[in-house]
């Protein structure tokens, strides 16, 4: 820290410097630009009241000062003050000879005005530096505040512009994933497509990526209703690219089966779905797995096996997810001429 204090101290070229403060008076108001990166933010103020030879409380009975990275061009004095310290997650009170911070006592109001402030803060990094390595890291970061205040659809527009710019070919293809994968997500699966078919067929993107890219794209062309092309798709891949590891097995195991319940292929189906339990990992959601089993079992011809699969699916599960699995083993139940009575058993077990 106090290497940072000095740099803020000398006369360095703008390149070099942690942080840059100016102010002035504007039709009687104050004015100031800021700009600092990495700073702990108990210098930058203190740099900042000497300036304007105001005096700073508050920093005493704050045992840390975060580092913040901040650029506000011509902006007032109380305005600049308020981004300065909700990029750490203070705030403070402007006053005729003074400025006094002080944590946030809400609670967890530090962690939404610090991400309110720093999305501010770059946004305006953006109308300052809009091209080079500034305005990549800016967009970068805006993506990931996005995520963090969980607007993943902002995210993906902050990754779609970056792809507008000039960047290198290892941050596009990464920053083509990152999207592609968010509109998965968000069942988006048009837009997600050209992402995946970029980096599926990019000659120098690492394999697992062109792997999981592929697999991705044959998800959305899926999710679409193109079953069949999906399928080829799957097979080709398990040709081409082994799996990476387990959870990506299950995945495709998980997706090939759902792709073939989409041709008509119900008993193969029903074999990669046992192979997809298997293998496990993240990719095997119970729900979706058993729905998939008890779909192929009908489509198959066989809804009693279907309505009896959900039933001992249900055993043993929390009330959430056992209700949910009578409900749908009800439904097939349905379907069964005579099976009125299994179904009010069902419908009464669940309630």
């Amino acid at each position: 820290m106090i290497a940072l204090a000095l740099i803020a101290a000398g006369a360095f070229a703008p390149a070099q410097n942690a942080v840059q403060i100016e102010t002035r008076e504007k039709d009687g108001d104050l004015y100031c630009d800021i700009q600092a990166r990495e700073f702990p933010v108990h210098r930058l103020m203190e740099s900042l009241c000497r300036d304007l030879d105001l005096d700073l409380e508050g920093f005493e009975d704050i045992d840390e000062s975060p580092l913040v990275t901040v650029y506000l061009m011509d902006r007032e004095l109380h305005v600049a003050v308020g981004y300065v310290l909700g990029a750490a997650g203070l705030t403070g009170t402007v006053g005729a000879d003074r400025i006094t911070v002080r944590t946030e006592t809400p609670p967890f109001g530090s962690r939404t005005h610090s991400l309110q402030a720093s999305e501010i803060a770059y946004l305006s990094a953006l109308q300052r530096f809009s091209e080079g390595p500034d305005a990549t890291r800016a967009r970068l970061e805006l993506a990931e505040i996005a995520l963090l205040r969980d607007e993943p659809e902002k995210a993906v527009r902050h990754y779609e512009l970056l792809l507008e710019e000039d960047i290198e070919e290892e941050l596009l293809i990464e920053t083509r994933m990152d999207a592609g994968r968010l509109l998965i997500v968000l069942g988006d699966w048009g837009r997600a497509m050209p992402h995946f078919q970029y980096v599926g067929n990019h000659e120098f993107a690492p394999v697992a990526y062109i792997a999981e890219a592929r697999r991705e794209l044959a998800r959305a062309i899926l999710m679409r209703g193109e079953a069949r092309r999906a399928l080829y798709m799957l097979q080709g891949l398990d040709t081409a690219i082994p799996p990476i590891d387990s959870a990506d097995a299950a995945e495709r195991k998980l997706l090939t089966a759902r792709a073939k319940i989409g041709v008509g292929q119900y008993v193969h189906a029903l074999r990669d779905l046992e192979e997809a339990k298997r293998l496990g990992g993240p990719a095997i959601d119970e729900l979706e797995g058993m729905d998939l089993r008890a779909r192929a079992l009908e489509l198959d011809g066989k809804p009693v096996e279907a309505a009896l699969a959900w039933l001992h699916f249900s055993r043993g599960k929390s009330d959430g997810v056992k209700a949910e699995a009578l409900s749908r083993a009800a439904d097939m139940a349905l379907t069964v001429d005579g099976e009125e009575l299994s179904v009010l058993f069902l419908g009464r077990y669940a309630e």
